[in-house]
C-alpha cells in the first residue's frame, strides 16, 4: 500500500495567504500528514508570511538567514548575496534530509532556493519534484547575472526531476518542447463547494451601481490591460442605464499613491483591500469579474503560457467573467474553449465598453456564463480531485 512520503520544500517563500504561488502550494498541501511535511525557507519569508496562515506549522520549518535591502537597487545587492549564499543553503538541506529521513524534495523555480533543491538532490539522490508557475525566460529586462544561470543550469534541473508540474497546459507544453521533459499540467485549484458556501447568494447581492471587480496583485502582466479598461470607463459614453455608472473596483495591496502612478485612477475606480477569507463574498457582490492579461509584446511568453491564480475563484463565484487579453493569452483561449467568459483580444476601448454592456444588461447570457464557469470550476479547478492525482505523486511505493 502506497504511504505518503516525507517531503522538504525548499523554497525561499512560504505556502501560505499571500502571493499566488504561496497560495497554490498552501492548498495543495494543507492537508498533508504534518509530521510529513517540511519547509527549508528564508528568514524574511518566514516572518512575512507569519500572519498569513502557513504551512507547515514553526516545528516543521528550518529557517536560513537572506539578506534582505528595502530598496530597488540595493536589494539586487541583495539577491547576488543570496545567490552566492545557495552551497550553505543546500549544505543545509543535505542536513536536514537526513535528519527528518525525508524522501521527496519540492522546489519551484527560479531562484536561489530551486538550485539549492537540486544540489540537495545530486548529494542525497532523493527524488525532486517542482511545479513551475512562471518562466523568467519571458520576463522583460531580465537580468544578465540571472539569465546566464537560468540558461545554463535549467535544463539541468528539470530533466533531474522525476516530476514536473506546470500551472497550465500552454506552460507544460512549453517546457515539454524546449527541455524535453514529462512535464503535466496542475492548474490554480481550490476548494469549489466551500468558495461557494462562502459566497453571498444572488438575492443577497448589493443593489445600486454597476461593479466590476478585480483582485490581487497588479503588476507588468495585467497592468496595460487595467490600464484600457480605467481609461475606457472614465471617458465612457454610455447610452445603456445599467451601465452608465458602471465603475471598477480594485481589491488589491497595491496603495492609492502607487495606483494613480500606475493611471489607475478616476472618478470610477475604486481601491479596497480585505482579507483573503472575504474574497469569496466580495467577487459574488460583484456585477463583472475583469480578468487581464498584458498586450505588450515583451510580456507575451509570460502570457501564453501563465494561468492566474484568481481563475479559479472567479470561475467557481459564478459571476460572469469579462477578460481582456491577446488571443493567444492562456485565460482568453482558455475562457473561449470552455465558454465560460466573454473575451474582447484587442486594445479598442469602444469594444470593451460594449462588452461591460452586453454583460451587464443580457441576463440570458449572464446566467448562461455562470452556470458554465462553476461547471468549469468543478471539472478542472476542484481541491479534492485535484490533490488526490498530486499525493499519488508523493507518495512512496
Amino acid at each position: 500500500m502506497n504511504q505518503p512520503a516525507t517531503v522538504l520544500i525548499v523554497w525561499n517563500f512560504v505556502p501560505c495567504e499571500t502571493t499566488g504561488a504561496g497560495i497554490i502550494l498552501r492548498r495543495l498541501f494543507q492537508d498533508y500528514p504534518q509530521e510529513k511535511l517540511w519547509l527549508l525557507t528564508s528568514s524574511v519569508a518566514a516572518r512575512a508570511a507569519a500572519n498569513h496562515d502557513p504551512v507547515p506549522k514553526p516545528q516543521f520549518r528550518r529557517e536560513i538567514w537572506q539578506a534582505f535591502f528595502p530598496h530597488r537597487y540595493v536589494d539586487r545587492a541583495a539577491e547576488l548575496i543570496n545567490a552566492l549564499l545557495t552551497p550553505f543553503v543546500a549544505w543545509r538541506g543535505k542536513n536536514l534530509v537526513r535528519a527528518i529521513k525525508a524522501q521527496v524534495l519540492f522546489a519551484v523555480p527560479w531562484n536561489a532556493s530551486c538550485v539549492a533543491a537540486w544540489l540537495i538532490h545530486r548529494w542525497t539522490r532523493i527524488p525532486l519534484h517542482i511545479y513551475i508557475m512562471d518562466d523568467p525566460a519571458g520576463a522583460p529586462a531580465y537580468p544578465a547575472w540571472k539569465a546566464i544561470p537560468y540558461r545554463a543550469l535549467m535544463p539541468r534541473i528539470l530533466r533531474a526531476a522525476s516530476r514536473v508540474w506546470c500551472v497550465s497546459e500552454p506552460m507544460a507544453e512549453n517546457i515539454r518542447k524546449r527541455y524535453g521533459v514529462d512535464a503535466q499540467p496542475l492548474l490554480p485549484l481550490l476548494d469549489v463547494q466551500e468558495f461557494i458556501a462562502q459566497s453571498v447568494k444572488e438575492t443577497e447581492r448589493p443593489t445600486g451601481k454597476a461593479c466590476i471587480v478585480y483582485t490581487g496583485a497588479i503588476y507588468d502582466a495585467q497592468l496595460d490591460a487595467l490600464q484600457n479598461l480605467a481609461a475606457a470607463l472614465n471617458g465612457a459614453g454610455f447610452t445603456q442605464s445599467d451601465a452608465a455608472d458602471a465603475r471598477l473596483l480594485l481589491y488589491t495591496s497595491v496603495t492609492e499613491p502607487m495606483l494613480r502612478r500606475m493611471k489607475l485612477s478616476g472618478s470610477r475606480i475604486h481601491r479596497a483591500h480585505v482579507p483573503i477569507a472575504e474574497i469569496p463574498r466580495v467577487l459574488a457582490e460583484a456585477d463583472i469579474l475583469f480578468l487581464p492579461f498584458s498586450f505588450d509584446p515583451r510580456m507575451r511568453h509570460v502570457t501564453e503560457t501563465s494561468l492566474p491564480t484568481k481563475l479559479s475563484e472567479y470561475l467557481a463565484s459564478g459571476v460572469p467573467i469579462l477578460v481582456h487579453a491577446p488571443p493567444y493569452a492562456t485565460v482568453a483561449r482558455y475562457c473561449r474553449d470552455y465558454e465560460c467568459g466573454v473575451v474582447v483580444d484587442e486594445k479598442d476601448p469602444e469594444k470593451l465598453l460594449a462588452a461591460v454592456q452586453q454583460l451587464l444588461s443580457d441576463r440570458s447570457l449572464r446566467t448562461k456564463l455562470s452556470e458554465r464557469a462553476r461547471a468549469v470550476a468543478c471539472e478542472n479547478h476542484d481541491l479534492r480531485k485535484g490533490r488526490i492525482r498530486f499525493y499519488e505523486s508523493l507518495a512512496v511505493r
